[in-house]
C-alpha cells in the first residue's frame, strides 16, 4: 500500500539542520562563545607580541630614535630638615597629649595622618580636588575655624597659612585632642586611631 502526503503531514516541510544536532538558539550560543574566545586570543596575542625585552648593553652605543621617550621626574616636596617634622610631632604630642598614653597615642596618630595625607611631607599636595592643604591635607574653613578656637585659648597668636609645618602640626595636635580627629579620613575609615 502506498502513503498519501495528507495536508498537515510533516514529511515534506524543511527542519532547520544545524550542525553536530544543535537547536537554533544553542547554535547561535556556539558561534557567540567561539567569537568571544578567538576575540580573546587575538587580544593576549597581541599583547603578548607588543612585548619585547629589552636587553642593555653597557658597552652599546646609544642609538637616537625618532619617537621621544618620556623619563618620569620625581620631585620631593619636604621640609628643609628631615628630623623637623619629627620634632615637630614630639613637641606637639608632649604640649597636647594628656598623661603617658595620650602622648603615645597622640604621636602616633600624628605620624599616621602625615603618612597616610602627604607620606610625611613627600607628596605635600592638594588633596580633595585642590580643597585640602598642607602637611595633614586641612581645607581652608576648618583650618581658620581651628586657629581662630586655638587663638582664644590663647594657644596660637594668629591664623597662619596651613601650609606652615610647625602650625600644621601643632593645630592637627591640638583637634585631636580635643575629639575633632575625625575631620580626617584616616581617621573616619579607621587607618589612624
Amino acid at each position: 500500500m502506498k502513503t498519501i502526503n495528507r495536508k498537515g503531514s510533516n514529511q515534506f516541510k524543511v527542519k532547520n539542520k544545524y550542525p553536530l544536532g544543535l537547536t537554533k538558539k544553542s547554535w547561535y550560543s556556539v558561534v557567540w562563545l567561539s567569537f568571544i574566545v578567538f576575540a580573546l586570543l587575538m587580544a593576549f596575542r597581541g599583547i603578548t607580541l607588543a612585548y619585547k625585552p629589552i636587553l642593555i648593553d653597557p658597552l652599546a652605543k646609544v642609538i637616537p630614535t625618532s619617537t621621544p621617550t618620556v623619563t618620569p621626574i620625581i620631585i620631593e616636596v619636604r621640609s628643609e630638615n628631615s628630623n623637623i617634622l619629627d620634632e615637630y610631632v614630639e613637641e606637639a604630642a608632649r604640649k597636647y597629649g594628656k598623661g603617658k598614653d595620650g602622648y603615645s597615642k597622640l604621636k602616633s596618630t600624628l605620624h599616621c595622618l602625615l603618612y597616610f595625607e602627604t607620606k610625611h611631607g613627600y607628596a605635600n599636595g592638594k588633596g580633595d580636588n585642590g580643597l585640602a592643604e598642607g602637611l595633614t591635607q586641612f581645607h581652608q574653613s576648618t583650618w581658620t575655624a581651628f586657629r581662630k578656637q586655638m587663638i582664644k585659648l590663647g594657644l596660637a597668636k594668629e591664623v597662619y597659612a596651613r601650609t606652615d609645618d610647625y602650625e600644621v602640626i601643632m593645630t592637627t595636635a591640638w583637634a585631636l585632642a580635643n575629639g575633632k580627629g575625625r575631620n580626617w579620613g584616616p581617621i573616619k575609615i579607621g587607618n589612624c586611631h
